[in-house]
């Protein structure tokens, strides 16, 4: 779809100080309000946008390899310990 002009890709998960903290999600899958109010104002200053072939910005392939990085780098322990505190059992 980004290859239309009338078409705008943003990509939100590049925002690890977003989605690697679970105080900022209101359930499993949903970001809470705060987060969403982000993302809006994401849409109208145009941070994360996905650069079109050929155009000047952020790839789609740049976006992804961030997102391989806080994956290959992020501490799962520190996170499962995390979790024990909410769910205990």
């Amino acid at each position: 779809l980004n290859q239309y002009d009338n078409v705008t890709m943003y990509y939100f998960p590049a925002m690890s100080e977003v989605v690697c903290d679970l105080n900022n999600y209101a359930d499993y899958s949903h970001y809470h309000p705060t987060i969403n109010r982000l993302m809006t104002e994401c849409f109208v200053d145009g941070r994360y946008v996905i650069a079109k072939d050929g155009q000047e910005g952020t790839s789609i392939e740049e976006y992804l390899n961030m997102t391989r990085q806080m994956i290959d780098g992020y501490d799962f322990e520190e996170l499962n310990r995390k979790l024990r505190e909410y769910h205990p059992d």
